[in-house]
């Protein structure tokens, strides 16, 4: 009895089992026929945008290089002289639209633009070259019509201009000089003399070159003072460094009204600084120049 009770139970378990696997055969092939499907219409949409894409993208191109529009892009090119934008352009050109190229000519146009650039371009630099070498002459000139003295125990030779005045109690005046060890940089310097009947135990400087005016302090030792039956005599000796080089420069440029003022604690006293000192410093800065390019000069 049990016998059979066992019989039918594993029976029924077998049927069970069979039921089971055909169940999920039948869900497999449900599900992987629906991704199929699935797949062949995603497959069928993205070749559907991609045609569209195409279609797009022609359109946008007919439009971005239409050839109306290149052109006028490579004439603006042209016009700003922006010679690889103009290439750009030629070369979209000469690829959508070669029948335009060849009808408006616009490489012509392009090549005419480089060489008239190239021939800008030579002559500029033929233009510098030129005014190089004039700057080197007229430097070499002013040092050789500087007026020398030197220190033989020192090994230092002072450049002044034939301008400058010889002795410190000649007459009043901003004055540039240069001292030089040959084979070392030059040193340029800057002498400030106010000369006259009365002291003025000056202890600043103005400077006013037309609409700028340069200031420079000093203490009471920083100034030398000598005298005579004829007059007094003030002066600065100092290195043209700073707020000294800018003025000299300055001055170079083509200064036209120059005022000196030496000012005390109750007292001061003005000077114009003449067209011939003024241009005094224009030589002694070329001069120096001369000796910064060339240490070794003598």
């Amino acid at each position: 009895m049990k016998r059979k009770e066992n019989e039918r139970t594993m029976a029924a378990s077998s049927t069970r089992s069979k039921f089971l696997v055909y169940g999920l055969f039948v869900l497999a092939v449900v599900v992987f026929g629906t991704l199929a499907t699935r797949t062949a219409n995603l497959s069928a949409e993205v070749e559907r945008l991609q045609e569209e894409l195409k279609k797009t993208q022609a359109e946008l191109d007919g439009y971005r290089y239409a050839p109306e529009r290149l052109l006028a892009q490579f004439d603006q090119a042209l016009e700003a002289r922006a010679v690889d934008s103009a290439r750009v352009y030629l070369d979209l050109l000469a690829k959508y639209h070669p029948h335009v190229a060849q009808e408006k000519k616009p490489e012509e146009r392009l090549n005419a633009l480089v060489t008239k650039i190239e021939a800008e371009q030579k002559a500029a630099e033929e233009k510098r070259l030129a005014e190089e070498r004039a700057a080197r002459e007229r430097e070499a000139r002013a040092l050789r019509a500087m007026r020398k003295t030197v220190d033989e125990m020192k090994g230092v030779t002072f450049y002044y201009d034939p301008n400058n005045p010889r002795y410190i109690n000649q007459r009043s005046g901003l004055f540039y000089y240069i001292a030089h060890r040959p084979g070392l940089s030059p040193v340029l310097r800057a002498r400030a003399i106010y000369t006259g009947s009365e002291w003025v135990f000056f202890h600043t400087i103005f400077v006013k070159v037309d609409d700028e005016v340069f200031r420079f302090n000093f203490n009471h030792f920083d100034v030398e003072r000598d005298n005579d039956y004829e007059g007094v005599w003030e002066w600065i000796d100092v290195p043209a460094d700073g707020d000294w080089q800018r003025l000299a420069n300055r001055l170079k440029a083509g200064a036209k009204n120059v005022r000196i003022r030496f000012e005390g604690s109750q007292y001061y006293r003005e000077r114009t600084m003449s067209a011939a000192d003024i241009t005094a410093v224009r030589r002694v800065l070329d001069a120096y120049e001369y000796l910064r390019r060339n240490p070794d000069a003598s």
